[in-house]
């Protein structure tokens, strides 16, 4: 069962990135009740820079629309790089998908990165990571 609102990833929880905090969230979590966004927070903790990081978000229902566009079945976002020890925070608009008879969705958040070895000519194995939470829609 999934958490309700957000949820979040770091060591020791199984499935977790060495030194990465992911928190995904959605504010407010009734979207029934007007504008709301949702927003990933990615934490480097480690020595070097983390490269070529994609933020990946799905409603599983799809009783929620994401960044307006009631056909999309997913949202993608690409950011360059987060040095060490800095948090990149992104948010995006959520919304009911009036389309759809749910009182609820399952929102899950990936991301996909590369560590501080990434180069454009030898980018390496990508490290991937993903959380789920429930948003109400009624």
């Amino acid at each position: 069962m999934s958490s309700h609102c957000s949820d979040s990833l770091s060591h020791p929880t199984p499935g977790h990135l060495t030194a990465i905090d992911l928190i995904a969230q959605a504010k407010p979590c009734n979207l029934a009740k007007g504008p709301s966004v949702h927003i990933t927070t990615i934490n480097n903790q480690r020595p070097g820079s983390i490269n070529q990081i994609e933020i990946c978000v799905k409603a599983k229902a799809n009783a929620v629309i994401l960044d307006g566009n009631a056909s999309a079945t997913e949202y993608k976002r690409g950011f360059a790089s987060i040095r060490s020890g800095k948090k990149l925070r992104h948010s995006f608009p959520i919304s009911v998908n009036s389309s759809v008879a749910s009182q609820s969705d399952e929102l899950v958040t990936a991301i996909s990165l590369h560590g501080s070895s990434w180069t454009a000519t030898n980018p390496g194995q990508a490290e991937s990571a993903s959380v789920g939470f429930t948003v109400d829609v009624i």
